[in-house]
């Protein structure tokens, strides 16, 4: 017995709107780079599904903004351990603290697109109780660029 090629698997997925949206949503918590990317290769290869596109791209975003909550309330969390705490009331944690929250949208961006920064962005802005609306909003619109870059580069490779 042989396994369905890829091309098999990709058009009986793409058939199946609903286990798309599944993998677009669940795929940030596990990946969010290659929720994105796929989701960009999949937009670049839709043509006259304008309505399908939106909801990929409205599932890859609140899939983010789930990914992004989930470091956040782990960063949050650990902000209350013994020792952490101490540390964080430091004058340093403070003043980082004031920046991050000062820069919070040109942070979340640079995030996004610089590699390996992520994870440690989004435990450090739940330590720093960073406001959680606008880092979620920044964090939806960093991954609205991310995958309107990607589908555009994807789009092009396509042609």
């Amino acid at each position: 017995m042989s396994l369905p090629s890829p091309e098999a698997l990709l058009t009986v997925a793409l058939n199946q709107p609903w286990l798309v949206l599944l993998v677009f949503l669940i795929g940030p918590l596990m990946q969010e780079d290659t929720a994105l990317i796929l989701a960009a290769g999949v937009i670049a290869g839709l043509e006259n599904a304008f309505a399908l596109e939106v909801l990929v791209v409205v599932a890859v975003c609140f899939g983010l903004a789930m990914s992004a909550l989930a470091k956040y309330a782990l960063g949050a969390a650990s902000a209350k351990l013994p020792g952490i705490d101490a540390q964080l009331r430091s004058r340093a944690a403070r003043k980082s603290k004031w920046v991050l929250r000062r820069r919070l949208g040109a942070s979340t961006f640079a995030a996004r697109f610089i590699p390996g920064t992520r994870i440690a962005f989004y435990l450090a802005c739940g330590a720093a109780r960073a406001p959680v609306g606008r880092l979620t909003l920044f964090t939806a619109a960093s991954g609205l660029a991310y995958l309107a870059l990607a589908a555009a580069l994807a789009g092009i490779a396509l042609r």
